[in-house]
């Protein structure tokens, strides 16, 4: 793409520090709204915002920072075989983004705390600022 290693590193800096400001925010959505209803929403976005960061440039750029270490690969090979267009890069993103949301919402309260190993129910409906658990996880 041949871009200004200072545009990249500049960029990449700013999604770190969006990262920092979002995660916390992330964490007070989830609290307030639900862990499926936060994650679906967001996934929803990701995919409505696809098309338009690509032409930006900056999902190439950033993808590394917010997916796997293959994604770059990955959209190297999409935008080779797609001769230099984002076409075929921002469809897989489109389509990995639709699959979160459709198993996401499948996803049934209960299942939010298998992988952790929690009994507990979801936070959004426990009073966080008392010491003693909610009545509903005592049960």
């Amino acid at each position: 793409m041949k871009l200004p290693r200072t545009s990249v590193l500049l960029a990449v800096t700013f999604a770190a520090l969006l990262m920092a400001v979002l995660i916390p925010l992330s964490g007070s959505l989830v609290d307030r709204q639900g862990a499926r209803r936060t994650y679906t929403t967001g996934i929803a976005l990701f995919g409505l915002a696809v098309f338009p960061a690509f032409l930006l440039s900056v999902v190439y750029q950033l993808s590394s920072v917010f997916a796997s270490g293959i994604t770059p690969l990955l959209m190297t090979t999409f935008l080779a075989l797609g001769h230099g267009t984002p076409w075929i890069a921002c469809g897989y993103l489109a389509t990995t983004a639709a699959v979160s949301v459709c198993a996401t919402s499948r996803i049934r309260p209960s299942d939010m705390y298998f992988a952790t190993g929690s009994a507990s129910p979801q936070t959004h409906t426990a009073d966080l600022s008392s010491e003693r658990a909610p009545a509903s996880a005592a049960r």
